[in-house]
């Protein structure tokens, strides 16, 4: 007991080397936080191209719809059309056979 008491040495002296735990410590952090980086960056493009696919379809939808309308729409003017021009042949044939009430 006495040869140790003369010397200085704490308990550590006696272990040897020591791993780093700091620095694998930090490591560790820093390859979680890269993989949380990549996770969440993932996710992100996952949800854009799911929203960017919603938003093809609506505007397909909505193109759809639009030309459906304009379909109507000139179904409706060529009736209108065809019905204004029918009248006013019948209006030119009546006066020139002098009107409709005047049966001359």
């Amino acid at each position: 007991m006495t040869r140790m008491a003369g010397k200085a040495k704490g308990i550590t002296d006696f272990l040897g080397t020591k791993p780093a735990y700091a620095q694998m410590g930090a490591e560790a952090i820093g390859r979680n936080a890269q993989e949380f980086a990549k996770v969440t960056q993932g996710n992100a493009l996952a949800a854009n191209a799911g929203m960017q696919g919603l938003a093809d379809i609506q505007s397909a939808q909505a193109y759809a719809d639009a030309g459906v309308a304009a379909a109507g729409s000139a179904a409706q003017a060529g009736i209108v059309s065809d019905l204004s021009s029918g009248l006013i042949g019948f209006g030119k044939s009546q006066t020139a056979k002098g009107g409709i009430f005047n049966k001359a």
